[in-house]
C-alpha cells in the first residue's frame, strides 16, 4: 500500500482524493500546513505528496520549496486554480513533477501516479561521477569553506553583504550588483560591486513606484524586458538587468539588483529560483541583525538620559552584580570612581536590595543621609518588576528642597493663621475698650490722677490693637511712598485760571 500525503488548508481535497483512489492500494495522509518536524517524521513513509497552493502568489512557491526540501525523494504533485505559466515554470525549477488544474480528475490522477511511482521502484544507473568521490568531496568542502566566510561578519549588515556580493559574483560571473534595503517606504543602498557611490546616491528608490513597488507587491524577480517605465529607467542607470526581491517569509526586507554576465549571457530562470532563496535564507539574519542595533541605539538613548537626569539610579542583577550606575547615584552614595561592586553600597541599602530578591516583596520608599553632604537628605526607593525579575533598579532622589519648601509652606501657613488671629483679636479688644473709653469721658474731671492713669491704659491698649491690625494686614503687595502735599499744591495750581 503507497502512502499519500495530501497538503492543504481544505479539508474537501483529502476526500476528493479518497473518492479517486483505490483504498487497497493507496492511503491518503493529510497535512493542513507544512510542518518541519511533522513531515521530516513522516518523510521516510511518504511515497508521494500532493501540494494544495495557488499558483497566484509568492507564498505558493515558498511551500513548493519547502515541500521538496524536507521530501527530497517523493514524487510531489501540485493542484492550483489558477493559471500562470511564470509561476509554473518556477513551480518546475524547484521540484514539482506535474502542475495539475483543478478540480480533480481520477483518471488523470492515477495515470500520473502510477507512472511516477513505477519510475522511482526501477532501479538507478550508476551515476557518472561515481568512480570521482574525492574530486565530490572537495567540492563540497570548497563550498563549505566559501560558506562559512559569511560568518566573519558577525552582527554587521554591511560586511555580510559585501561577501555574500563578493560569492555571488564569483560563483555567476556577474559584473554588477547593488543591494538596497527598505527602511519605511525608501530601499536604502547598502553594498555594491562594479558601481561608482556618486551613481547610488543620484538613484531614489522607493515602493511606491518603478522596481521597489513591482518587488514589493508582486513578490517576484523582476527583468529589464518586462519592467515598465520608471523601473527600466532605474535599471539603465544602475546598468542592471533583474532585480531580485529579499523577503524574510513575512515582509520584504531589500532588494537585489544584478548585471548580466561579464560574458554578457543573461542569468537563467533556474539560477534566479535559487538565488531568491538564497536571499531569502539572508533576509533572516538581516532582519535580526537590523533589530538588534535598534535596539542598542535605543538602549544608548536611555542610557544618556537616564546619565542626564538629576536623580540617582543603580540597576542591580540578580547575581548582585551593578549593570549600571549615573553620577548622581555615586555622588549620594558616596561610591568612589571606577567599577563598583554590590559590598561597596550602604549596608542598609545593600540589605534591601537582598531582601528584595530573595521574594520579600518590593520595600517601601526609605529615607537616608547622603554620604558625600550629611546635612542632604535623600529618599530612595526599589523598583522590581515581579518576583523573578532578572535585575532591579535603585532610585535615589535629593528631598533636601522639596524637605525646606514643605517647612516654608507650613511656615506660611502658620503666619497665615496669625494674621488671620490677630485681626480677630484686634476687633475684639478695640469693642471691648469703647465703653471704657465712654465711661473715662463722662468720669469726674476733678480727679487729675484717674484721669492720666485711664488715658495711659487706653493709650496702651490702643498701641497694641494697632500693632495686631498691621500683622494682620498682607504685604505682599509693592508700596510706593507718594508726597500727597506736592500731589495737592499740583492739583490746585492746575485748577487756577489762566
Amino acid at each position: 500500500m503507497k502512502n499519500l500525503l495530501v497538503i492543504s488548508p481544505d479539508k474537501g481535497m483529502a476526500e476528493a482524493l479518497r473518492s479517486c483512489l483505490d483504498q487497497n492500494d493507496y492511503r491518503v495522509l493529510e497535512a493542513a500546513s507544512i510542518g518541519e518536524d511533522e513531515m521530516r517524521q513522516a518523510a521516510p513513509t511518504v511515497d508521494a505528496c500532493v501540494l494544495d497552493a495557488d499558483l497566484a502568489t509568492v507564498d505558493a512557491i515558498r511551500q513548493v520549496g519547502k515541500a521538496r526540501k524536507l521530501l527530497p525523494q517523493a514524487p510531489l504533485l501540485l493542484y492550483s486554480a489558477g493559471e500562470d505559466w511564470k509561476w509554473e515554470e518556477e513551480a518546475y525549477v524547484l521540484g514539482v513533477n506535474n502542475v495539475l488544474r483543478k478540480p480533480v480528475r481520477a483518471r488523470q490522477l492515477l495515470s500520473i501516479l502510477d507512472r511516477l511511482l513505477a519510475q522511482e521502484a526501477a532501479p538507478e544507473a550508476p551515476k557518472a561521477t561515481a568512480s570521482l568521490p574525492k574530486e565530490a568531496s572537495a567540492s563540497r568542502i570548497d563550498l563549505l569553506l566559501q560558506l562559512s566566510s559569511l560568518l566573519a561578519a558577525g552582527l554587521q549588515v554591511r560586511p555580510l553583504l559585501n561577501k555574500a556580493l563578493l560569492l555571488l559574483r564569483a560563483e555567476l560571473g556577474i559584473n554588477r550588483a547593488a543591494i538596497f534595503l527598505k527602511q519605511g517606504r525608501r530601499l536604502q543602498p547598502t553594498c555594491s560591486i562594479g558601481l561608482l557611490p556618486g551613481v547610488l546616491r543620484a538613484l531614489d528608490l522607493t515602493t511606491d513606484d518603478g522596481i521597489g513597488e513591482y518587488v514589493s507587491h508582486h513578490g517576484k524577480v523582476l527583468r529589464l524586458e518586462s519592467a515598465g517605465r520608471q523601473a527600466r529607467r532605474e535599471f539603465q542607470t544602475l546598468g542592471t538587468k533583474v532585480a531580485i526581491p529579499m523577503f524574510d517569509q513575512e515582509s520584504m526586507v531589500g532588494v537585489a539588483l544584478l548585471d548580466n554576465r561579464i560574458t554578457g549571457e543573461p542569468i537563467g530562470d533556474g539560477e534566479l529560483a535559487a538565488l531568491f532563496f538564497l536571499l531569502e535564507r539572508l533576509s533572516a539574519p538581516i532582519k535580526a541583525i537590523r533589530e538588534h542595533e535598534q535596539e542598542v541605539a535605543d538602549h544608548g538613548l536611555l542610557t544618556g538620559i537616564v546619565q542626564g537626569i538629576q536623580s540617582g539610579c543603580v540597576v542591580i542583577k540578580r547575581d548582585l552584580s551593578i549593570l549600571f550606575l549615573n553620577e548622581p547615584a555615586r555622588h549620594h552614595l558616596g561610591l568612589p570612581v571606577g567599577a563598583v561592586q554590590f559590598r561597596d553600597l550602604p549596608q542598609d541599602i545593600g540589605s534591601r536590595v537582598f531582601q528584595a530578591f530573595q521574594g520579600a516583596g518590593t520595600p517601601k520608599p526609605f529615607d537616608f543621609i547622603s554620604r558625600a553632604k550629611p546635612e542632604v537628605h535623600c529618599r530612595a526607593s526599589i523598583a522590581l518588576d515581579g518576583a523573578q525579575a532578572d535585575a532591579l533598579t535603585l532610585w535615589i532622589e535629593d528631598c533636601t528642597q522639596a524637605d525646606l519648601r514643605k517647612r516654608e509652606e507650613a511656615e506660611a501657613a502658620s503666619l497665615k493663621a496669625v494674621r488671620g488671629l490677630a485681626g480677630r483679636l484686634a476687633h475684639e479688644i478695640g469693642n471691648a475698650v469703647v465703653p471704657i473709653f465712654a465711661q473715662h469721658q463722662l468720669a469726674d474731671r476733678n480727679d487729675p490722677e484717674l484721669r492720666q492713669a485711664v488715658d495711659e491704659g487706653i493709650n496702651r491698649v490702643g498701641q497694641l490693637v494697632g500693632q495686631m491690625r498691621a500683622l494682620a494686614q498682607d504685604r505682599n503687595g509693592h508700596t510706593v511712598n507718594v508726597p500727597v502735599a506736592q500731589l495737592i499744591e499740583d492739583a490746585f495750581a492746575a485748577q487756577k485760571p489762566s
